[in-house]
């Protein structure tokens, strides 16, 4: 078989559509950036190239979010906790049924998220001068 130029494009072509398939098969579904992730259901951690699952609440690793404001509008009342906790990842700190995030690195920006009874009520900008400690 004679490699013409169109023969390779499409070859190529139909290896970049089959990559991530082959490293989701190859690596068991831990590796293989967003779009594989994405079609688990999950959320790619680029620091640790890693996909995140819904399982990450039952182990508490969730992990931290750069900027867990961005996952804002997948949640809404009456979630559940671990849905919660995987969108946002893990809370600074915890008092009572109000939960708290940092929202960047330095930034000074908080957000509150009340759960009761396991389910989510609101959301909202944390007290001033809330701190995680």
């Amino acid at each position: 078989m004679k490699w013409d130029a169109k023969r390779f494009a499409i070859f190529f072509v139909g290896l970049l559509a089959a990559s991530p398939i082959l490293l989701f098969a190859l690596t068991g579904g831990s590796f293989g950036g967003g779009l594989v992730c994405d079609l688990r259901g999950g959320k790619y951690g680029l620091v640790r190239s890693e996909c995140i699952t819904r399982e990450c609440f039952k182990t508490s690793a969730c992990g931290n979010w750069l900027h867990p404001s961005e996952w804002l509008d997948r949640i809404k009342p009456g979630d559940d906790l671990a849905d919660v906790v995987f969108w946002l990842g893990e809370p600074a700190r915890i008092d009572g049924e109000t939960y708290y995030w940092d929202d960047g690195k330095g930034s000074g920006s908080h957000f509150k998220v009340m759960i009761r009874n396991g389910r989510l009520v609101s959301v909202g900008p944390a007290e001033p001068g809330w701190s995680p400690n």
